[in-house]
């Protein structure tokens, strides 16, 4: 009669340890796969954010050409308005009209020629 007794007290405590290992194994596995899970998740924002750093630095890589070109246009501009303004300058000092238009035509080489080269 002991030895039934301590059979089947054996017998729940090997069915308890092995209910007892598989629920940890389970636990296992879900702690493994919500890491993995969160692992994955982790990764696409990094790439996400890399990809929209990416995007950042080409705007404003474009933008710095976009205002380099508008400053050597802007300068360009204005350096001409500099040398028509100098040219205008220079034909109101200049007294004997019949110099700059023999025979009434301008020659608009010869004049900057005779105006210094502006």
């Amino acid at each position: 009669m002991l030895g039934v007794v301590n059979a089947e007290r054996k017998a729940t405590n090997n069915r308890k340890r092995i209910e007892r290992e598989l629920f940890d194994s389970l636990r296992r596995d879900k702690v493994d796969s919500i890491q993995k899970m969160q692992a994955y998740q982790r990764q696409l924002l990094l790439e996400k954010i890399m990809d929209e750093n990416e995007k950042t630095a080409h705007l404003l890589a474009q933008r710095q050409h976009i205002q380099e070109q508008r400053k050597a246009a802007n300068m360009t501009a204005s350096l001409h308005r500099n040398k028509v303004n100098q040219l205008m300058e220079s034909m109101k000092n200049i007294h004997n009209i019949e110099k700059l238009a023999p025979g009434g035509t301008v020659d608009v080489s010869a004049l900057t020629a005779q105006l210094g080269g502006l």
